[in-house]
């Protein structure tokens, strides 16, 4: 998506650090992360490529698919750079292999030229638990913010907010300094969020009070379109409650 500067928003994918990808002898991956492992027998390129790409750092899946150079391929450190996600050890347990949605098994010589694409993002659904999503900007200043799963349960999708609609921050939120940036915690959040940038926080301190995203993109000096995936971000890592609960914001 353009943004006014002329600028584009990445959405990025990445492996949590912690996340180790083995390949077995007879073609099939192993993902192991601190909620045990998921097998992918006969993964087919696209997937192959995808993983061992997000093990790197935040990529465009666009690109895997395409080919095309850029954010996938060597220059994908600058969209990327600085995530800083935390490393968070715990080994997963081994579970017996099996093929679940989304492998190569069965796949026709005839498919079309999406079913990779096709193929490899329902792996990635798959693995949403293991996966680390990056809000981006192609100006080489490094990505706005980061969510990264701290439950199996987590499956992250953002969507555009109802522009009318008030929102703000939940009353159990927790910002803390963190590197060179925050962290955004709740204790019954299923994820983590890092705030990268400068824009992420003048959103997140809009959310202090009651505002509709409408609102808070007329009163930000940012594009509104920046303004709103924030907003987006923040609402599928559970950050966000309607303006009738009870707010607030502790920084650690």
């Amino acid at each position: 998506m353009r943004i006014g500067t002329g600028h584009r928003v990445l959405h990025l994918w990445s492996l949590s650090e912690d996340v180790v990808v083995e390949h077995r002898a007879n073609g099939a991956m192993v993902v192991r992360g601190r909620w045990g492992a998921e097998w992918i027998d006969r993964p087919v390129p696209a997937v192959r490529e995808a993983l061992r790409r997000m093990e790197l750092g935040p990529v465009l899946l666009a690109n895997v698919e395409t080919g095309k150079r850029g954010v996938g391929g060597p220059g994908r450190e600058r969209a990327g750079q600085g995530t800083g996600q935390g490393r968070k050890p715990g080994p997963g347990q081994k579970q017996g292999p099996g093929q679940g949605p989304g492998e190569g098994r069965g796949r026709r010589r005839s498919d079309g030229p999406d079913q990779g694409r096709l193929i490899m993002m329902r792996v990635v659904g798959r693995l949403s638990h293991l996966i680390v999503r990056t809000l981006g900007v192609d100006d080489l200043r490094g990505p706005l913010l980061s969510v990264s799963p701290v439950a199996r349960t987590g499956s992250f999708v953002p969507a555009p907010l109802p522009e009318e609609t008030p929102v703000r921050l939940p009353a159990d939120a927790v910002l803390t300094p963190w590197r060179s940036g925050f962290t955004l915690e709740r204790a019954d959040a299923r994820y983590r969020v890092v705030l990268h940038r400068p824009e992420a926080v003048w959103v997140l301190g809009m959310l202090a009070w009651p505002v509709t995203p409408e609102a808070a993109s007329a009163g930000l000096p940012l594009p509104r379109e920046m303004t709103r995936e924030i907003l987006a971000y923040l609402a599928a890592a559970e950050m966000l409650a309607p303006a009738g609960e009870r707010a607030g914001l502790r920084v650690g």
